[in-house]
């Protein structure tokens, strides 16, 4: 995301502060590198004979994300949101779990929480 943080030309500066901006949201949430990577994520986590649930896989996504485990709300309004999304989308099952799943894992990488390093 370095591609969207250059300084501003006309100053010199020693040191400057890491921010993010409007832009790199838009580019996690249209472009094509981040819908294929998003995709594949969501393969993985599909075929990932080990997860055996839903919950298993939320859990994993969290961790390969953020590193850290979602609170059980969390996995509950994520499985929500999959169902939802699985719901919305006139495909056969076959298309609309995998097309669901992308487009959590592409939520996840666009979250705030994915972008900043705490």
């Amino acid at each position: 995301l370095k591609l969207f943080d250059f300084p501003e030309p006309s100053n010199v500066q020693g040191q400057r502060d890491s921010n993010t901006t409007p832009t790199q949201s838009l580019f996690l949430m249209n472009s094509k590198f981040a819908v294929r990577t998003a995709r594949s994520f969501a393969e993985n986590l599909l075929a990932d004979s080990s997860l055996v649930s839903d919950t298993e896989r939320i859990r994993s996504a969290h961790q390969r994300c953020f590193a850290s485990d979602p609170s059980p709300a969390q996995i509950e309004r994520d499985a929500a949101f999959i169902q939802d999304v699985m719901a919305r989308h006139d495909a056969p099952d076959t298309e609309r779990r995998p097309l669901a799943w992308a487009t959590y894992c592409q939520s996840l990488m666009a979250s705030a929480k994915f972008r900043f390093i705490d």
